[in-house]
């Protein structure tokens, strides 16, 4: 149980020291979202998003807005999936075990399957109600850009900014 906690530290903090671009979800001009993904540069006419394979330049006269960070239901599912597995793994770690005398009192023993899940059941709604606090306080920004430069300017003064603030918090050197 403690290898798998320390593991689990140890991935968490890990994300700590990877560059963090802004993910922004890209709407067309008819309100379909056609792109998502870390913003890695913004100039006066294009926005480079990390693609697949590699990144992907998109016009701004192809962008009707621009949603930043993860939606409401992407931060609810991340909260189901961890408290899920963290719950079931607790439940069937702390299951009874039968006693070795068989004239003690008898306890009555929940099976692992049975404590997997209980474990599940309660993991699944404490991770909904957790995605849905994050989900309501990670104040996601919303750009109408609509192919209009004045708009899209206000969009790429913000990148700036933030781009401008990680660097300050990794404190990265200016080259």
């Amino acid at each position: 149980m403690k290898t798998v906690m320390l593991l689990l530290a140890i991935s968490l903090s890990c994300s700590m020291f990877a560059q963090n671009h802004l993910f922004v979800r890209v709407y067309d001009l008819s309100g379909k979202k056609f792109h998502k993904g870390d913003a890695l540069s913004v100039t006066d006419t294009t926005l480079e998003i990390e693609g697949k394979s590699r990144p992907d330049t998109i016009s701004v006269l192809k962008i009707g807005s621009i949603r930043t960070k993860h939606s409401a239901g992407h931060n609810i599912a991340i909260g189901v999936a961890f408290s899920t597995v963290i719950s079931a793994i607790i439940a069937i770690s702390t299951t009874g075990h039968q006693q070795s005398d068989p004239n003690s009192y008898p306890v009555d023993v929940i099976s692992p399957e049975a404590a997997a899940a209980t474990g599940i059941l309660v993991g699944a709604t404490a991770g909904v109600v957790i995605g849905g606090i994050t989900a309501a306080t990670k104040n996601s920004k919303h750009f109408p850009i609509n192919g209009n430069f004045t708009n899209w300017k206000t969009f790429q003064a913000m990148i700036i900014a933030y781009d401008a603030k990680q660097k300050k918090k990794t404190k990265e050197p200016d080259f």
